[in-house]
């Protein structure tokens, strides 16, 4: 893989130019803690579109507008620093503000169509299946395409069916993401490649959390694995043996509860080799994933979605809030490279100020470096002027408190849109 880190750091060192990083979030708090790790030698700034974010600091370095930034440092080279809009942060550099691709470091060409970053950029892996997003939205079941046992032959299954797919999507011909609202005219990649990896359904958790969907809630202890279910790691290998594999793909490790994985450890050695984000629900400390976690500065992502215990027992399933608690501040001793942590807004639930204001005091115990906003992403109940106001309310609170805030789902980021 691509050393980006390292670029970086020497281009920085040697006084070349100025670099700053795009995007105000969880990728770029990973690469600043590998910069500061390995380099001792920071970014010279961040940039963002979201405002909220401007006039504050990520892991020590100071956020500013696009605009800003560029006056500030007309001659700086741009890191795309973003995994979900990577693609359309290099359209917005390039074609709006005529940036030129060499002052990109990790420029890629890109092109406008109708798609999503998901189709465009994921592979996810299930025990009997490859696919592309988790999401139902559309009129059908979402794109699958079934595994038939034969490693060498998946990856041009996959290209050949995710290229159709694409075409048939910008040619107007029915496709099973029709009617799903990811769906944008926006800049994608001109030539498609993987960049996100994740280990889908097949896992076992200990959690049974109430909006989940996955195979994976309430399975513990591990039942026996199918002789032929696919294995994560050789279906990789053959990716990456065949050429789909970015120079700086990512891995997502969250379907089920890794901690208690029969195979963290063989999972554990493969995300020493990638930039990586592990979804935890934090129920278990585990020292083998602690280490990881200082040796890669890898993302740790956690949604806890309440602020008190009752309510993370009815939302979880379990009745370990003080435990999580426990032990995210021992993660976070272990100085990941960013951790993260979510409040999925579940109404009639956890859609009340005593949550809210429960769960900020622990952002704040724990000190996270970013907080993350969502809704059910499965739900498609229209939200109560009570949720909407909450979410609000979540928000408000969390740019007054001084948090960095990412909002993962649109949603929120419409309801968020309209109030402002």
């Amino acid at each position: 893989m691509r050393d980006y880190i390292k670029e970086i750091a020497d281009k920085l060192m040697l006084g070349n130019a100025p670099v700053i990083l795009y995007g105000a979030g969880s990728d770029s708090a990973r690469l600043i803690a590998e910069m500061k790790s390995r380099y001792s030698v920071l970014p010279t700034c961040i940039c963002d579109r979201d405002k909220s974010k401007q006039g504050k600091q990520l892991s020590g370095v100071d956020v500013l507008s696009l605009e800003d930034a560029i006056s500030a440092h007309p001659n700086a080279l741009f890191f795309v620093a973003s995994r979900t809009y990577g693609y359309q942060i290099i359209g917005e550099l390039t074609e709006r503000e005529n940036i030129s691709s060499a002052n990109i470091i990790n420029f890629e060409p890109v092109e406008k169509r109708l798609s999503c970053v998901e189709l465009e950029r994921s592979l996810r892996v299930s025990t009997s299946a490859l696919y592309f997003c988790c999401f139902q939205f559309g009129q059908n079941q979402s794109p699958i395409i079934e595994f038939g046992g034969d490693y060498d032959k998946a990856p041009q299954e996959f290209t050949k069916y995710r290229n159709e797919l694409i075409n048939n999507i910008n040619s107007g011909f029915p496709t099973p993401c029709d009617g799903c609202p990811h769906l944008v005219e926006d800049y994608f990649p001109a030539r498609r490649n993987i960049k996100l990896i994740a280990h889908g359904s097949g896992g076992i958790c200990n959690f049974n959390c109430i909006y989940c969907t996955f195979d994976a809630k309430n399975i513990y202890p591990p039942p026996p694995q199918s002789q032929n279910a696919i294995d994560f790691i050789k279906i990789i290998d053959a990716f990456e043996s065949y050429g789909l594999l970015s120079d700086n793909y990512s891995i997502d490790v969250g379907a089920g509860e890794v901690t208690i994985s029969p195979r963290r450890e063989e999972l554990y050695k493969l995300l020493e080799k990638s930039e990586c984000c592990i979804f935890t629900n934090a129920s278990v400390y585990d020292e083998k994933l602690a280490h990881l976690l200082k040796k890669c500065n890898a993302i740790l992502d956690v949604s806890l979605d309440s602020g008190t215990r009752e309510t993370f027992r009815v939302i979880k399933g379990v009745d370990l809030f003080g435990r999580v608690c426990k032990n995210l501040m021992r993660y976070n001793q272990e100085k990941p490279g960013c951790l993260v942590l979510k409040y999925i807004l579940l109404p009639g639930f956890n859609d009340n100020v005593n949550d809210i204001d429960g769960f900020l005091k622990l952002c704040d115990d724990v000190e996270v470096r970013m907080i993350q906003i969502s809704t059910d992403i499965y739900s498609t109940s229209p939200m109560s002027d009570h949720a909407k106001n909450m979410l609000c309310y979540l928000a408000d609170k969390i740019k007054e408190k001084g948090f960095l805030c990412s909002v993962v789902s649109n949603v929120a980021r419409r309801v968020l849109s309209e109030r402002d």
